[in-house]
């Protein structure tokens, strides 16, 4: 199987993002998931774990938008469903 570059780009940018979330690193980690972004910016997955790592950081309307973006691209995802819900009942609290 051939990988091209900027998959490779995109894999390696998303796993150091994972492994700054990992080591509770939030900051970081959303700056390596956007990193991640700029290669394949239509990544659902990628912006689901933006907007988790933001709400970390106390930045709950900057995670709306990237909740919002992950459930447009990924309508079916219950994760991405459930934790956009979950960050809207916190903005109305």
């Amino acid at each position: 199987m051939v990988i091209c570059h900027h998959e490779k780009l995109f894999n390696a940018r998303y796993n150091l993002a994972e492994l700054a979330a990992m080591q509770n690193q939030p900051q970081k980690a959303v700056k390596l998931y956007k990193a991640a972004l700029e290669v394949y910016p239509h990544s659902p997955d990628c912006n689901l774990k933006i907007a988790e790592n933001l709400q970390k950081l106390g930045r709950l309307d900057d995670a709306l938008k990237y909740y919002r973006k992950a459930v447009a691209l990924s309508p079916k995802c219950d994760r991405a469903r459930k934790a956009l819900a979950a960050a809207l009942k916190q903005v109305k609290k």
